[in-house]
C-alpha cells in the first residue's frame, strides 16, 4: 500500500521504505539453473534455427559441389593440382593405390590447358602395393587465358577426365 506522508522540510513520500525493503529482491541471473538458454525461450529459439540453417547448407554444399580434381579409377584415388608461375602451369597428378593389385598396370595422361591446343602425354607404372603413391608432374606453357588444367586419366579400358582452376604463386 502506498502512504503519502510529508516530512519535516515539506517534502512527500509516496511510498513506505519498510514496505519497499521487506518485498523480494530481482531474481539474481546467474543462479539461474540451465544457463541463459534456460531462462530466455526466443534465444534457444534463435541458436536452434541458426544450427539449422548451417546444417542444412553444409548438405546442400556437400551435395551438390563434387570435387572434379578429385576422382577413383579402378582401385586409384586421384587428385590432380595446378600451380601457374611465371610463363607456365605447373601440374601434379598424385595416384594413391588402394588396394593391393595382381599386375603393374600402366597408366597414360594426357594434360592440357582450357582454350590451348597444347596438350602434354605422360605414361608410366603404376604401385601394385596398398597406400603406395606415384606421382606424374608436367609444365604446360601459359599464354595468359587458361584458367583450368584438365587431365584425362587412362588405366586399362576405363578413363576418367579432372579438372582444377590454376592457382598463382605469388
Amino acid at each position: 500500500m502506498i502512504d503519502k506522508r510529508e516530512s519535516s522540510d515539506g517534502l512527500y513520500f509516496h511510498y513506505n521504505r519498510e514496505d519497499r525493503l521487506s518485498r523480494e529482491g530481482a531474481p539474481d541471473l546467474a543462479k539461474r539453473k540451465g544457463g541463459i538458454f534456460r531462462g530466455n525461450r526466443s534465444l534457444t529459439i534463435l541458436l536452434l534455427d541458426i544450427l539449422l540453417l548451417l546444417l542444412i547448407a553444409f548438405v546442400v554444399i556437400g551435395l551438390f559441389q563434387r570435387s572434379s580434381y578429385k576422382g577413383k579409377l579402378e582401385g586409384y584415388a586421384l587428385t590432380l593440382s595446378a600451380l601457374a608461375y611465371q610463363d607456365a602451369a605447373y601440374v601434379t597428378l598424385t595416384l594413391e593405390s588402394l588396394k593391393t593389385a595382381a599386375a603393374s598396370p600402366r597408366v597414360f595422361v594426357k594434360f592440357y590447358l582450357s582454350g590451348s591446343d597444347e596438350e602434354l602425354l605422360v605414361s608410366d607404372v603404376l604401385p601394385v602395393k596398398e597406400g603406395k603413391k606415384r606421382v606424374l608432374k608436367a609444365s604446360l606453357p601459359l599464354y595468359g587465358d587458361e584458367e583450368e588444367v584438365l587431365a584425362e586419366v587412362e588405366i586399362g579400358d576405363k578413363s576418367i577426365v579432372l579438372k582444377k582452376s590454376i592457382s598463382a604463386l605469388n
